[in-house]
């Protein structure tokens, strides 16, 4: 097991219990296996260094009976310094959000990060409607992101 590997699972047993979490009450259920399923592909894109005040989002469609659906991530930095999202930790974070029935939404104050998974109708903005649709977003909330 890398040490990076062992720090990210030591600091997740320390401050997890500091974490706000909620679970969505309203809106679409998400087929949750198909959300963590796609976990990893989403973190390929989300892994990585983030300004503070930063959000960048990923998202992907899926077609449950033809009618196109789709999971919104994001994840954002809400410390005042740059942090760096690992792929693991990536993983690890937004599958407890996929883990609530409608997405969730959980802030880590002690880490500086915030991770979403929402579920939502319709395709990706791209205007696809079936198979697999991509978007990548990067808010830089007026900090210059390079």
């Amino acid at each position: 097991m890398k040490s990076s590997t062992i720090i990210s699972a030591l600091l997740l047993l320390v401050l997890a219990p500091i974490a706000n979490a909620t679970c969505f009450t309203t809106g679409l259920e998400g087929d949750r296996t198909t959300g963590h399923d796609k976990v990893p592909r989403m973190c390929d894109y989300l892994a990585g260094d983030y300004a503070p005040g930063q959000a960048k989002h990923h998202a992907f469609t899926y077609s449950p009976n033809w009618y196109p659906r789709r999971w919104d991530f994001w994840i954002t930095n809400t410390g005042n310094v740059v942090l760096h999202n690992s792929w693991d930790g990536c993983v690890e974070f937004l599958n407890r959000e996929v883990d609530c029935l409608q997405g969730g939404e959980t802030h880590y104050p002690t880490l500086g990060w915030t991770f979403q998974a929402d579920p939502n109708d319709g395709p990706e903005t791209d205007g696809q409607t079936g198979g697999m649709a991509w978007a990548l977003t990067i808010k830089d909330h007026g900090q210059g992101v390079k």
